[in-house]
């Protein structure tokens, strides 16, 4: 799309920021999963903790689960809503019981200089 709408504008680097992104990911998923094989695409930037730290819980429950989250921090009622099918359902939970909080991160995808990102 980039090549053909802006054929005078090369494509280097393109940023995302996502809950797909957050490296705490790794401790639950299989190496070889598709969101673990998304990360590895990119180069994230350092973590600014945002002023609300369950932002990034709620975000992920709304983006990822596609259930409704609280206005504030997500309590046990919320995550006693959250189905246990999936291995990502049950490392939401879990990792918010422990006291955690999962976080919206940025990274940039580069191209290599031999491949631009278009064809990726």
């Amino acid at each position: 799309m980039f090549a053909r709408r802006y054929p005078d504008e090369p494509v280097s680097a393109f940023v995302c920021t996502s809950w797909l992104l957050d490296p705490q990911l790794a401790e639950y998923l299989p190496d070889d999963s598709n969101i673990m094989r998304f990360q590895r695409r990119f180069s994230v930037l350092p973590l600014l903790p945002p002023d609300d730290p369950s932002e990034g819980d709620r975000e992920m429950m709304r983006l990822c689960l596609q259930l409704s989250p609280p206005a504030g921090a997500l309590r046990d009622e919320d995550l006693a809503r959250v189905p246990q099918k999936t291995t990502l359902h049950r490392a939401f939970v879990s990792h918010l019981r422990s006291g955690r909080h999962w976080h919206s991160r940025t990274g940039v995808l580069r191209s290599n200089g031999d491949t631009p990102i278009a064809s990726w």
